[in-house]
């Protein structure tokens, strides 16, 4: 009777239910909010050595409310020293933010942020803006947040707001940033001079700063665009707009570098807030828009996506203070990385057209530089794209800044940041190595690495160089394009285990072995550490599932009585630790599972 009871309830099988996430239906008429609403304006990141004011209309970057400055001023603080007031606080942009464009029909619709907005706080429902709501505001998480802060209480996880596996708010590195704003009001597309009808567009915000060392000049931003509109968008580009002022505004230069998908603003002398040696700020594209590609795969939301690629920057453009597009067709040229008119932009160095100014190296001399100090602006652009109604798109940033030996030298100083000073390596945290039949059948883990140091980035990595604790050869080594554990791009080694087994014995319980990568990049060699963690066998775990259960009572009745299959390695079912698997294992089991015995084995194996 106990054995075919037991039987009967290991044959219980509970089915996990799924669910499906779909973008809500855009099929009820635009609700325009009729009204002003409320923006938030005094909210900030505030950490390492940077302060950024951030917005939910779009706007970052800057201070429209005089938060710090008294009256309208900038909002990137750097070197930041924990005091907006201090003297020592100086600014290194006066504003940015999120543009987008594209054509319905033969229709231009444009969404911009620059000083005034055309975005409004909240999501998007029913193919309009929600009504405005004391909800629809900027969170701001640290380490010190927890139940009883408001935002913590009240992140806003059915808006978008990232959460953990348990829906509580999901704190990315020091400080996390999340807000939603959309472009679907038409009463905002009437800020700036040849504003269009609203793209329909929803876009959640997070902003974020590492809490790993070396990276306390730098901070992220993702954007998540969601066409919640009625309408199918046709050579959809995303834009990063900046005003940067390098503590003085009319003395800047700028740039970008095609390579890494940068682009930056310096200055070439002293400068009369900074003085002698001026910082560098600007930024680098860690995850562009997807688009189909056959053969290849992107990243979307830190997830491969097979048969995509991710975009990089197609364009950068500068125009200076006052010579601000005035209409559609000018802004939606300089997105296209055209000129103001339409036509094409010219290189003076090569005579060649092109769509990104300043393209040279500025430190080096060598290349199309910016020699005329001004006021300027800029627009690094990512597209085009078919961005059809109820699809998604996201865009990840990484924004910095920081000083090298003299005003050039700052330019270089910033691209080492932006590359990443950070190293870390890390084995596949969705998986534990598990040993649960043999130690000595071939087990293969996966590493990732990431983050390098200097000029030299991940794509300068001599594969055939990879080795683990110097002395194991992956058996494939390539770059992929994103992990959950990394911003940007790592490399993925996947390579043979048995050299962390110490003889040939089954390996028991939960161990711990640190491990290190090493390679060599342009003749430079790095080195990462991580973890490896082995789930050895569980004493009682008679059928090798990882978990001692009632399924394993049911394995070693059919073993011992009516010859079944055997324990691998046999010693999983000796319960009782008497070196014989016999009933008195089985009856060892029932007592632990049942009513509270000893656990297996107590004194191991």
């Amino acid at each position: 009777m106990i054995r075919s009871t037991l039987i009967a309830l290991a044959m219980i099988i509970i089915l996990p239910s799924a669910q499906t996430m779909a973008m809500p239906p855009a099929d009820m008429p635009p609700n325009p909010s009729g009204g002003s609403r409320t923006v938030d304006q005094e909210t900030f990141y505030d950490k390492n050595n940077i302060l950024m004011l951030a917005y939910n209309d779009g706007n970052i970057a800057f201070d429209a409310a005089g938060v710090f400055s008294g009256g309208v001023g900038p909002g990137f603080f750097y070197p930041y020293s924990g005091d907006p007031g201090d003297p020592g606080s100086l600014t290194v942009v006066w504003a940015a933010g999120l543009w987008m464009g594209g054509m319905v029909g033969s229709d231009i619709r444009l969404a911009t942020a620059e000083y005034d907005a055309e975005y409004v706080p909240g999501p998007m429902d029913g193919g309009g803006p929600m009504p405005d709501d004391p909800s629809f505001r900027v969170y701001k998480i640290d380490g010190m947040s927890g139940p009883g802060d408001a935002d913590y209480d009240e992140w806003p996880v059915a808006q978008g707001a990232p959460s953990d596996e348990f829906g509580k708010p999901l704190l990315m590195g020091r400080q996390t940033l999340w807000a939603v704003f959309n472009d679907a009001d038409p009463m905002a597309h009437v800020a700036r001079p040849g504003s269009t009808d609203p793209l329909g567009v929803e876009v959640q915000m997070t902003v974020w700063g590492s809490d790993m060392a070396g990276e306390e000049d730098v901070l992220f931003v993702r954007y998540k665009l969601y066409n919640k509109g009625l309408d199918d968008i046709d050579s959809f580009y995303i834009c990063f707009w900046a005003d940067p002022d390098i503590g003085f505004a009319p003395d800047d230069l700028v740039g970008c570098d095609t390579v890494r998908n940068a682009f930056f603003a310096y200055n070439s002398g002293y400068d009369d807030h900074y003085g002698a040696i001026p910082p560098a700020w600007g930024g680098m594209l860690l995850s562009g828009p997807v688009e189909p590609s056959p053969g290849d795969t992107a990243v979307f939301d830190s997830k491969p996506m097979p048969d995509y690629r991710n975009l990089p920057m197609t364009a950068y453009v500068e125009y200076i203070n006052g010579t601000d597009p005035n209409s559609p067709e000018e802004t939606y040229n300089y997105m296209r990385g055209l000129n103001q008119i339409g036509g094409q932009i010219i290189n003076p160095v090569t005579s060649q057209p092109t769509s990104f100014m300043y393209s040279g190296d500025p430190v080096a001399g060598t290349g199309w530089v910016d020699v005329m100090q001004n006021d300027s602006r800029f627009m690094m652009a990512m597209g085009p794209l078919t961005f059809a109604s109820g699809d998604s798109q996201q865009v990840v940033l990484k924004l910095g800044a920081s000083f090298g030996g003299d005003p050039l030298l700052s330019v270089n100083a910033l691209k080492n940041t932006l590359d990443g000073t950070a190293m870390k390596a890390v084995i596949d945290p969705n998986k534990v190595h598990t040993y649960y039949v043999y130690a000595v059948d071939p087990r293969y883990a996966t590493v990732y690495f990431g983050n390098m140091v200097g000029p030299n980035t991940l794509y300068d990595i001599d594969p055939g160089s990879v080795r683990i604790n110097d002395s194991i050869v992956p058996e494939t080594v390539e770059m992929i394009y994103s992990h959950v554990e990394f911003v940007g791009p790592v490399i993925e080694a996947y390579f043979p285990i048995k050299n962390f087994i110490y003889g040939y014995a089954p390996v028991w319980d939960l161990s711990i072995h640190p491990f290190m990568v090493s390679c060599n990049y342009n003749g430079v060699r790095c080195v990462f550490s991580g973890e490896l963690t082995f789930f050895g066998h569980v004493s009682g775990d008679a059928d090798g599932s990882g978990f001692v259960d009632i399924d394993d009572i049911v394995f070693l009745v059919a073993y011992v009585f009516s010859g079944g299959a055997t324990p691998r390695p046999l010693e999983l079912g000796d319960a009782n630790c008497s070196d014989v698997v016999d009933i008195d294992d089985i009856t060892y089991l029932v007592q632990y599972i049942f009513v509270g015995g000893p656990q297996p084995c107590p004194n191991g194996h």
